[in-house]
């Protein structure tokens, strides 16, 4: 195996290494231009390549000129892959959970990319929650873009007594942005499935948290509803 890295300061990194039976069996020192055996059966091949003078230079000499000019070569061709940004709506809604008086509050996070996304649950806009907190797995869109839900358990006492703040942070957005759930600006919604069993869900508009941004229109709330149901399919 090799590869080679360019830093942004146009620093240049390169390895070669070679394994044997799963186990790692010896790799290259591009600093001293030496081979490194990593097992005792590895040690005549280390000095026998040592020895090549002209193969370890080649090594060297690959790792950082031919490898490194690929490598800018193959950035360019999917450039607008990796630098494409799509920023992820956030909706949240809440059910009541399954044989309990708590209430299940999900922070569902779409149409984002790239992959990574950081999702917290926050207690009156500080206290990051863990206990109680459900995360699912960041799942492929049709379109390319991905999606994931984080599911806070709230007891009823704690409804009125602290607020909840979902909290997304993506390399599209300039700063992380917060999105509070109101238990008082909610749309009930019954979702059948084909035996005519039903479950009762609450989808909220949550815009980021941000006194210069307004609510969405009512025209807008349906067809974000339209969107969450064809990605999302609850159950109880």
């Amino acid at each position: 195996m090799y590869g080679c890295e360019l830093d942004d300061d146009r620093t240049k990194m390169g390895f070669e290494q070679y394994g044997y039976d799963g186990k790692d069996f010896i790799s290259f020192d591009k600093y001293t231009m030496t081979w490194i055996a990593t097992v005792m059966q590895a040690v005549i091949t280390k000095h026998k390549w040592d020895a090549d003078r002209a193969y370890t230079q080649q090594t060297q000499a690959y790792l950082e000129g031919e490898c490194t000019e690929w490598l800018q070569e193959y950035v360019q061709y999917g450039k607008e892959t990796l630098e494409r940004r799509a920023p992820p709506d956030v909706t949240l809604l809440h059910k009541k959970a399954c044989g309990s008086a708590d209430t299940e509050v999900v922070c569902h996070v779409t149409g984002f990319f790239p992959h990574d996304v950081y999702v917290t649950w926050f207690t009156d806009g500080q206290d990051e929650l863990e206990e109680g907190v459900w995360i699912g797995e960041v799942l492929p869109n049709q379109d390319g873009t991905y999606q994931l839900r984080k599911t806070l358990t709230v007891r009823p006492e704690e409804i009125k007594r602290h607020s909840c703040t979902c909290r997304a942070d993506h390399s599209s957005f300039i700063e992380a942005q917060n999105y509070t759930w109101d238990p008082s600006m909610i749309i009930p919604i019954s979702i059948c499935n084909d035996h005519q069993s039903c479950t009762s869900i609450y989808i909220t508009a949550a815009p980021p948290h941000s006194e210069s941004q307004a609510m969405p229109p009512d025209s807008c709330v349906s067809d974000l509803l339209s969107r969450y149901l064809t990605r999302v399919r609850l159950s109880c």
